[in-house]
């Protein structure tokens, strides 16, 4: 496709928009600044330098068996937490005292220390399919005390929370939108109710052909610092509406539900009562006392985290899918017509003779393998142990001084953008600061003057300031339409780059904004 062809490229989505433009950069000579995507630049090291030792452990204790090769047994699981304790003491690395706090940790729950580090040992070396398919056991103990904290806020939820490990935030809600269907809790033509603007790709999920919903939005806006109305939420008690999906804290908002629309929300589901809820909720750890819809609604909620984001693990891929054991969803299956029920008894029979026992989560388990091969289900299992390493960063640390150093990194490099873009920073304590949104209408207003801003609006699209910040700065940013805001919008991810490069950022969007205004100037 030409790059030139503007009206084209305007009909991609964001994302899609800035892989052109990023190739337009590399064929010029400038510098990429690509802040436009929300890939963090950092990653935790704590977690990774303990997977790494503890890697280099379960090989050691891997058998010796005769071989011309790097053949070798697995590791006898009899005593290992001992013979692992006696490694990490040889060993003099930050590392290895993070990992005996660890095994002291799980000494402090009363749980079998041999069980948690046969685990922890078989779980690296990957030396079997996941067994459960679902969570492997102390894993997901593991993550409901993490999520206790962050997530649940400590009400009792981490002993009836069920947890699916899934290849990113992102395959979880495909896993999830599918099984809904397949178990006619959606139906072609069902009313969805979602919070825009929102993640471009979700917003793709009611109109495609799976599906066929109906989207409804339930509209945030910048006047109201991107929180959504309480008013708005007066839509979800209409029944015709069968699951509201939000991400919270928002993206590209970067706001989260306020005590105020959880209490109002509350109040919906006490009138609608089998409104089902899928909450994302990968950027909770940014924003200080986040408390989840989930710990408020665990019975109509569906609950997708990701560590991506926090710990700099997008490659990973590792998100989880998050319910309670009592649920509106398996409720509704229960209640499902007979010939509905006949279907499930179908598709499910090959896996279980028990079909109307089998969980919802662990339908979107069998789901995510077609059924027939749900035997290989599951999250690979080092990348479960990487979970539950990146878990352990947060719980071996009281002051959580991981998790408040990179919230005030994104809110540090927010600041100096918009102090040089001359802007004043929006100051929300529900912000996660992770992205902004620019209107670049009302920066040329308030620069140039309304005439100008007018003069932009009528004669250049959206999508030529992107291209011109692109191709002349090499400055890259995600058009906010594509996320549902109102045209003008553009969003900037505070994660990406250098603290540094923030000033050339705005000095970029600011250049642009001057050439128009020449424009203008000779038009006149």
């Amino acid at each position: 496709m030409n790059i030139n062809d503007e009206n084209k490229i305007a009909k991609l989505n964001p994302f899609e928009i800035s892989e052109k433009m990023k190739e337009e950069v590399k064929k010029s000579k400038h510098r990429l600044y690509d802040a436009g995507r929300g890939n963090p630049n950092w990653v935790n090291t704590q977690a990774r330098k303990a997977f790494a030792l503890l890697l280099e452990f379960s090989c050691k204790a891997s058998g010796v068996v005769p071989s011309k090769s790097t053949l070798r047994s697995l590791p006898i699981n009899e005593g290992i937490a001992e013979r692992l304790e006696e490694y990490l003491h040889k060993k003099d690395k930050s590392s290895a005292q993070f990992l005996l706090a660890m095994l002291e940790f799980v000494r402090n729950q009363e749980w079998n220390v041999d069980e948690f580090v046969s685990e922890l040992v078989h779980g690296i070396l990957g030396d079997n399919y996941p067994s459960p398919p679902r969570v492997l056991k102390h894993t997901e103990k593991v993550l409901n005390l993490y999520f206790e904290d962050i997530l649940y806020k400590n009400k009792g939820l981490k002993d009836s929370s069920k947890i699916f490990p899934t290849e990113g935030g992102t395959a979880a809600i495909v896993y999830l939108f599918q099984s809904l269907k397949e178990n006619f809790l959606i139906k072609n033509g069902d009313k969805i109710a979602m919070n825009t603007p929102i993640f471009t790709p979700y917003r793709d999920i009611p109109g495609i052909n799976d599906y066929e919903l109906v989207e409804m939005d339930i509209q945030s806006n910048e006047k109201d610092g991107w929180e959504m109305p309480l008013s708005a939420l007066e839509k979800l008690k209409n029944p015709d509406i069968k699951v509201f999906f939000l991400v919270n804290p928002s993206n590209p908002g970067a706001v989260a539900l306020s005590k105020e629309l959880l209490d109002k929300l509350e109040e919906v589901v006490k009138e609608n009562p089998e409104l089902m809820i899928v909450s994302d909720d990968v950027y909770a750890t940014f924003v200080e006392d986040f408390e989840s819809v989930y710990s408020r609604l665990p019975y109509n909620t569906i609950m997708v985290y990701s560590f991506s984001k926090l710990y700099g693990a997008t490659g990973w891929r590792i998100g989880d899918i998050i319910m309670n054991e009592d649920n509106i969803f398996d409720k509704k299956i229960a209640t499902l017509p007979d010939e509905e029920v006949e279907a499930l008894n179908k598709r499910y029979g090959k896996i279980t003779s028990d079909v109307p026992s089998l969980a919802f989560i662990d339908r979107i388990v069998a789901d995510s393998r077609s059924i027939g091969l749900s035997h290989t289900a599951g999250l690979s299992t080092p990348a479960q142990m990487m979970q539950m390493l990146f878990s352990f960063v947060h719980l071996l640390d009281n002051n959580d001084t991981y998790s408040k150093e990179c919230t005030d990194l994104v809110k540090l490099r927010a600041r100096i953008f918009y102090k040089e873009l001359g802007l004043e920073m929006p100051d929300n304590i529900l912000s996660t600061n992770y992205y902004g949104l620019v209107n670049i209408h009302e920066l040329a207003e308030k620069i140039y003057g309304v005439p100008f801003s007018d003069f932009l609006w009528n004669n250049f699209p959206d999508i030529d300031f992107l291209l011109r910040l692109s191709r002349q700065f090499g400055v890259l940013l995600l058009d906010g339409l594509g996320f549902g805001t109102d045209r003008g919008e553009m969003r900037i991810s505070f994660s990406n780059l250098f603290t540094s490069d923030y000033p050339e950022v705005a000095k970029g969007i600011l250049s642009v904004m001057d050439a128009y205004h020449k424009e203008f100037l000779r038009r006149q």
